[in-house]
C-alpha cells in the first residue's frame, strides 16, 4: 500500500481545500482532523508518521484493543505487542509504516511521558501527560469546576479529543510529570466478599501509559466499536508547555470530583489550589511559562505565547 503525504490527503477533503491552503501546515493538520471520522488506512498511516515526525512515540492499536497491538496476518486476530522500548525511544518510520499499511484500519496510540516530550533550552525534559475523562458528565463537571475557579481559559490551548464513550482526552507538556495516576473515582458497590468496587472517573496518563488518539476509526474501541476518536480542538503535533503550577491546578480540580469514600487513614482532600491573582484578573500569558515561547523553534511542539 502506498502511503500518501498528508498534503495529498488534505487535498482530497473537497470544498475545504481552498481554505486549508491558506493555513500553515500545523493549522492545516489540525483542521483536517477536526471532527473527521476516518476509516482510511492510508490517512491513518500518514497521520501516524506526522505524529512521529513531531516527536510523539507512536504505537499501533488493533481492533478490540486499547493497548499496543497488531493484527496477526495468519489468523486475523488482534495480538498484544511488547512496547516497553517505545516508552524510552521512538519507533522508526519503517516500523510505523509496517504497523499501519495492512488492509485493516488500525488505531493510533501515543505513549505518554518524556519520550513524547521536548528538551528545553536549559536541558530539562518536559514530558507528555494526558488527562483522561471517562464520560461526558464528569468532563462537564470538571469544566464547571475550572469556571468556578476562574481558570477555564487553561483548557483553551490544550489539544482535546472526544473518545468513543463520550469522554475527553487533553494533553500537555510539563517538566513535572509522573506515572499514570487515578485522580477521581466513584463508589459503585460491594462485592459478595466485602470488597469495595470503584470505577475511575478521571486519571492522568503519564510515564508508562498511553492514550488512543484521533483519527482512530470506529471498530477499534472494545466497548464502543461504533464510534471513533475525533479531535475537538488542536491536534497532537502541537502540545503546549505548562508550568508545574498550572498542572497542579488542573489536577486539584480533577481530584475535587473524587466520589470515593475515604479509606482508613486517608487525609482529608485539600481544597483545590488557586493561582495567585494579587487582586487582579489572571492573564493566561502570566501562567504559561516563558519556556513555551523559547521552544517555539522545536517545530510543532509548543503553543500559548
Amino acid at each position: 500500500m502506498t502511503i500518501p503525504s498528508f498534503h495529498h490527503v488534505v487535498q482530497g477533503l473537497g470544498a475545504r481545500r481552498v481554505a486549508l491552503r491558506r493555513m500553515s501546515p500545523p493549522e492545516r493538520t489540525a483542521t483536517a482532523l477536526q471532527d473527521l471520522t476516518c476509516t482510511s488506512s492510508p490517512l491513518i498511516a500518514a497521520t501516524a508518521l506526522t505524529y512521529l515526525a513531531s516527536g510523539r512515540s507512536v504505537v499501533p492499536i488493533a481492533p478490540g484493543c486499547k493497548a499496543p497491538s497488531v493484527v496477526d496476518p495468519r489468523t486475523g486476530r488482534s495480538t498484544l505487542i511488547r512496547w516497553e522500548r517505545y516508552q524510552g525511544a521512538l519507533a522508526t518510520p519503517a516500523e510505523v509504516r509496517s504497523w499501519f499499511t495492512g488492509p485493516q484500519p488500525m488505531g493510533i496510540g501515543i505513549v505518554a511521558g518524556p519520550v513524547s516530550g521536548v528538551t528545553l533550552p536549559d536541558g530539562r525534559r518536559a514530558g507528555l501527560e494526558f488527562l483522561d475523562f471517562d464520560d461526558a458528565e464528569v468532563h462537564a463537571r470538571f469544566v464547571a469546576r475550572l469556571a468556578a475557579q476562574g481558570v477555564l481559559f487553561l483548557l483553551e490551548g490544550l489539544p482535546c479529543e472526544e473518545t468513543p464513550s463520550g469522554g475527553r482526552h487533553y494533553g500537555y507538556l510539563c517538566v513535572e510529570w509522573a506515572a499514570s495516576t487515578t485522580l477521581a473515582r466513584r463508589f459503585v458497590g460491594m462485592t459478595p466478599d466485602g470488597r469495595v468496587q470503584m470505577v475511575t472517573l478521571i486519571e492522568s496518563k503519564g510515564q508508562g501509559g498511553l492514550c488512543v488518539v484521533a483519527p482512530t476509526p470506529p471498530g477499534i474501541h472494545p466497548d464502543h466499536p461504533a464510534r471513533g476518536y475525533t479531535m475537538v480542538q488542536g491536534d497532537w503535533t502541537r502540545i503546549p508547555l505548562l508550568t508545574p503550577a498550572v498542572r497542579r491546578v488542573l489536577w486539584a480540580c480533577a481530584r475535587a470530583l473524587d466520589e470515593a469514600p475515604p479509606r482508613h487513614g486517608d487525609h482529608p482532600t485539600p481544597a483545590p489550589a488557586r493561582l495567585p491573582t494579587h487582586g487582579r484578573r489572571v492573564c493566561p500569558t502570566s501562567i504559561i511559562s516563558q519556556e513555551s515561547k523559547q521552544v517555539r523553534a522545536y517545530a510543532l511542539t509548543c503553543l500559548l505565547s
